[in-house]
């Protein structure tokens, strides 16, 4: 297949002290015959007014009352879709805030209109320390867009968030989130997703060096498609951290739907001036049943030898998936590497063995933690 195609991008921006203009001129234009062309979203053109409320109104409204940002945009605008046609659209988006410096900002809403399960991060890092017991932090957007083929949308989006902080950094969070389309948008960049939920997170760190964690949440837009429950996945975490040397890890996620633990993972990680080892497990709740354990050590030094192992277990077909042995003679300028690959299962299974003599001065790498198809092998603290 032979295409050829001019990509047009043209960007223009000017000052105008109360506001920004933007002028966006974006095509791609097929250059003689062309099968199955695909273009990416046309601009024919656009032109855009940007301002907040600090160049409207002056910094103290932003100190007093509440901040905004403002745009106000038209535009002629073409769909990736071999379909679709061009349209002219013009559109309001308003958006206000108060959160502190280090909040996150709303987050991309999800694809299909569906709102995700809660997911819970495996660590939990106390967070910063502050003079505040108590903090509220709120967030909305309206957005209203008008296309020339008399259709039209606007969309509400809030985003709120109310902490409290007590003893050794730890901190209860309760966030309500929403998010809604109303009426239709032809366009794919104007399409929203829809959310409507409650979430909720405690770290407590009762001791120095452990954190424990507990996440849920309650999804409104649950009850409407008569699921079951509309509880999330309830998270639960420990974590326990002595410096850069030691790290113990738990993890368990409990499925309100089916009523059980369906997952619980346990991690280890211990770390020498030489040596790394990592031990991880994996319970799986729903069948009654250890489901994975991985080992890897490396760098264990036995005079001029050192020795890495890497091992894999699957416990739902009672087998190793990977035993990978490692030894490394050090002759001053070179090194003698020993090195068994036993990958009992899968694409391409079988056992290797690799010799090799080589200068420490020059690149090498070995298919050590690598499997049959190039991913790589480790555990649930990576590789080191």
């Amino acid at each position: 297949v032979h295409r050829e195609e001019l990509d047009l991008n043209f960007k223009a921006i000017d000052d105008l002290q109360k506001a920004q203009a933007q002028f966006e001129y974006i095509r791609s234009i097929p250059i003689g015959e062309s099968t199955n062309f695909f273009s990416s979203l046309d601009v024919t053109p656009s032109l855009t007014l940007l301002s907040d409320s600090s160049k409207l109104i002056g910094q103290k409204y932003d100190q007093n009352w509440l901040p905004f940002k403002i745009q106000v945009g038209y535009g002629q605008y073409k769909d990736p879709s071999p379909n679709s046609g061009m349209l002219t659209r013009a559109d309001l988006d308003l958006a206000f805030h108060n959160p502190s410096p280090s909040a996150p900002r709303l987050a991309t809403p999800p694809e299909g209109g569906q709102t995700p399960g809660l997911i819970v991060s495996p660590e939990l890092p106390p967070p910063p320390p502050s003079a505040k017991r108590w903090d509220l932090e709120y967030q909305g957007e309206f957005k209203q867009d008008i296309y020339s083929d008399s259709t039209a949308q606007y969309v509400l989006q809030d985003a709120t968030q109310l902490t409290y902080s007590f003893h050794n950094n730890s901190q209860f969070n309760i966030s309500y989130n929403y998010m809604r389309p109303y009426g239709y948008s032809p366009l794919q960049i104007d399409q929203r997703g829809q959310e409507n939920n409650f979430t909720s997170d405690l770290g407590y760190s009762p001791i120095k060096n452990l954190m424990i964690g507990l996440a849920t949440g309650y999804d409104f837009d649950l009850i409407k498609e008569h699921q079951p429950t509309p509880w999330q996945q309830v998270g639960l975490q420990a974590t326990y951290r002595q410096g850069k040397t030691l790290l113990i890890r738990m993890f368990s996620a409990y499925d309100t739907t089916m009523h059980d633990y369906s997952s619980t993972r346990m991690d280890l990680t211990w770390v020498s001036k030489t040596t790394f080892l990592s031990l991880g497990v994996k319970y799986d709740g729903q069948r009654s049943k250890w489901a994975a354990a991985n080992l890897y050590l490396d760098g264990l030094q036995f005079g001029r030898l050192r020795t890495s192992v890497l091992l894999n277990y699957d416990g739902y077909t009672n087998q190793f998936d990977a035993m990978h042995y490692s030894f490394i003679y050090d002759l001053h300028c070179a090194e003698a590497v020993l090195q068994i690959i036993d990958n009992p299962t899968g694409f391409n299974s079988g056992r290797s063995i690799y010799f090799f003599i080589r200068l420490k001065a020059l690149p090498f790498d070995t298919p050590f933690g690598t499997g049959t198809q190039g991913q790589p092998i480790g555990t649930g603290t990576g590789a080191g």
